[in-house]
């Protein structure tokens, strides 16, 4: 195979990122309004109300890492700060316990 019909050297790190993000997003939103509803006392409404707040921000905020990466910071530095960022917030949801705790307000 010669140089130019190989793959980029990054792209299971791509791979590895997309199966993480997509993992992390249909686990949080499939359990969120419960999680938030059984644990955290939370009324039906308000908890659909985060888990809309929660979805609306996962397809928006990629725009802003559009903005920020092509304006800023370029692709891989976005990426990475992003992606710990990213991992940040879903320790904050495994460990955090509590509605302070949490980020998501009073019950």
């Amino acid at each position: 195979m010669n140089a130019q019909a190989r793959m980029p050297r990054g792209i299971p790190y791509i791979i590895a990122n997309e199966f993480a993000e997509r993992f992390c997003y249909y686990g949080v939103n499939a359990t969120l309004a419960v999680y938030m509803t059984q644990h955290l006392h939370f009324g039906q409404a308000k908890a659909t109300e985060w888990q809309s707040l929660f979805k609306f921000g996962a397809y928006f905020f990629p725009l802003i890492g559009a903005i920020v990466s092509d304006v800023f910071w370029g692709k891989y530095r976005t990426i990475m700060v992003l992606a710990v960022v990213y991992c940040a917030g879903c320790t904050v949801i495994a460990f955090g316990s509590g509605p302070v705790r949490s980020g998501l307000g009073s019950a």
